[in-house]
């Protein structure tokens, strides 16, 4: 499953002309984030039952370059533009890992939190984590499910 989220990752940024150079899978005890910003995605049953989150965790420069290539302004990554633009990409990000997967879940809206030393828990449950070295920077997509 985490090879897909990683597949899914790198096939939406190659669409905007962003090469990964590094990818790395981990697993972490449970679904931490940490970060400049971080976009969360739910993931529900089709009766509406809760089944897991995903997460795109950038840092700055991630951010920045991810900002540049989609609207053009490597500073707005923080701006209501900017946060609506990254949330997309977390969106389409979910929509390609869904379809890899063929299962039948729902994804809820994204949102985006911003902030220095940003840091929280998602979830109790076990994450599997692709680390993704996009120039200087890094975005982490983390994946758990109950």
């Amino acid at each position: 499953m985490i090879g897909e989220l990683g597949m899914a990752v790198q096939e939406v940024l190659s669409a905007f002309g962003v090469e990964v150079a590094h990818l790395r899978a981990k697993e972490t005890d449970f679904h931490r984030v940490e970060g400049f910003l971080c976009i969360i995605t739910g993931l529900l049953e089709r009766d509406g039952e809760r089944k897991g989150i995903m997460s795109l965790e950038l840092d700055r420069k991630a951010a920045s370059l991810l900002a540049g290539v989609m609207i053009g302004d490597p500073e707005a990554f923080s701006s209501e533009m900017g946060l609506s633009a990254l949330s997309e990409l977390a969106t389409m990000v979910c929509g390609t890992f869904l379809a890899r997967l063929d299962v039948p879940l729902l994804a809820t809206p994204p949102t985006g939190v911003v902030g220095e030393g940003l840091q929280g828990i998602l979830n109790v449950m076990p994450a599997r984590k692709v680390e993704l070295r996009l120039g200087e920077g890094l975005l982490v997509a983390g994946l758990s499910l109950s």
